[in-house]
């Protein structure tokens, strides 16, 4: 009889540890997600995504770096659980997408008076192209190619708010928000323009992750309607 009771104890009390283990509190490992320059939309977007998770008791931790390019190879080296990319800019071979985020608008602003009216005009300009191992810069090299302007403009490698601090770029590629505070800034401080990209429609042909858009006038409010008419250039998604 003994036996039997000393069974049923032991019994009793692997069940309790087996409950103890699946049911105790863990703090759970962060997830951590590769998300850009702390000045970018993506960056902003992540931190909304850790706030989210938060709530749910899932701690966060969200990782400043240079651009997609930098954020893909953190995601494939593991240093990283999650990747906000800007869509076409890196290779995402052997990596799920989640969920696409947003649209990122691609915009060549341009300061007023620098006699820039079209992007072919931009040859001989100081213009910003994004961090070297940015999704920015990765799409400022296809159009430029595309426009035969490869090395045809002094190219900066800086985040696109610099426009703002230095008057001696004339131009900057963006890829972002049209809702972007930073854009939204920029654009309102009336010293800014828009160009169109007129050819669009081909370079959406010849690189399906681009798609054509119009971006209305008015859509800023520079000292008046910014662009003042609409115009047509391209966007993808941001993944």
């Amino acid at each position: 009889m003994g036996s039997w009771v000393k069974w049923i104890l032991a019994g009793v009390s692997l069940a309790s540890i087996l409950l103890w283990f699946f049911t105790r509190d863990v703090v759970p490992r962060p997830i951590r997600i590769a998300a850009s320059n702390p000045e970018s939309q993506e960056y902003r977007v992540a931190q909304g995504i850790g706030n989210v998770l938060a709530d749910s008791r899932h701690p966060v931790q969200v990782l400043a770096g240079d651009g997609s390019r930098d954020n893909i190879e953190k995601l494939r080296v593991g240093e990283a659980d999650l990747a906000v990319v800007k869509g076409g800019s890196v290779s995402l071979q052997g990596l799920e997408v989640v969920a696409p985020l947003y649209p990122d608008a691609v915009l060549f602003v341009v300061r007023r008076g620098r006699n820039i009216h079209s992007v072919s005009d931009l040859s001989g300009k100081k213009v910003l192209v994004g961090l070297d191992l940015s999704g920015t810069h990765e799409l400022a090299q296809i159009i430029l190619k595309h426009y035969q302007l490869q090395g045809a403009l002094r190219e900066s490698q800086q985040y696109f708010t610099n426009l703002a601090k230095d008057p001696s770029l004339d131009a900057a590629f963006v890829a972002t928000a049209l809702t972007n505070p930073d854009l939204v800034d920029l654009m309102n401080s009336g010293d800014f323009e828009i160009l169109p990209i007129d050819q669009a429609p081909a370079l959406a042909t010849i690189f399906p992750y681009f798609h054509t858009v119009s971006i209305p006038a008015g859509i800023f409010l520079g000292g008046g309607p910014v662009p003042p008419r609409t115009i047509q250039t391209l966007a993808l998604p941001c993944l």
